[in-house]
């Protein structure tokens, strides 16, 4: 029999092993949560059997500040290899994979696209630059 005390150490385990960085694989539940949240998504289409053509989380470097930016977006991987992830590439037109696309806040709107891998050094940049998810303004140019 459990007491108590083992029920709120076995509780407080679970929570503080719940990733706040969850990866969903369902591009439209990812999608729909996205825009409750007001969040930006990331999606990134990937073949994990290829080593060249997956996503690998530690490749952002360090964890406490990837875990910081990553913890900006709703998160949706998706297998690309599967009938839905192919149905996913095609959908966004995926040329290479690993395909990487951060929606905007209102998820209408690619702010980011990237065939092919990213350095870490890309991704830094790209997972900043966009964590606010917001619009690109649009430029008018007159003559």
């Amino acid at each position: 029999m459990i007491d108590l005390t083992s029920w709120a150490w076995v509780l407080a385990l679970l929570a503080a092993s719940a990733s706040p960085n969850d990866w969903m694989n369902d591009y439209g539940a990812a999608l729909k949560a996205a825009k409750a949240e007001r969040k930006p998504l990331l999606v990134v289409i990937e073949d994990p059997a290829r080593r060249t053509a997956r996503f690998e989380e530690a490749s952002l470097g360090d964890q406490r500040a990837n875990r910081q930016l990553l913890s900006k977006y709703k998160l949706c991987r998706v297998d690309g290899t599967t009938a839905y992830g192919a149905a996913v590439a095609r959908a966004f037109r995926a040329q290479a994979l690993p395909f990487t696309s951060i929606i905007d806040k209102t998820g209408s709107v690619q702010i980011f696209v990237k065939a092919g891998p990213l350095s870490e050094t890309q991704w830094r940049a790209a997972l900043a630059q966009h964590q606010s998810g917001a619009k690109p303004e649009p430029v008018i140019c007159s003559t």
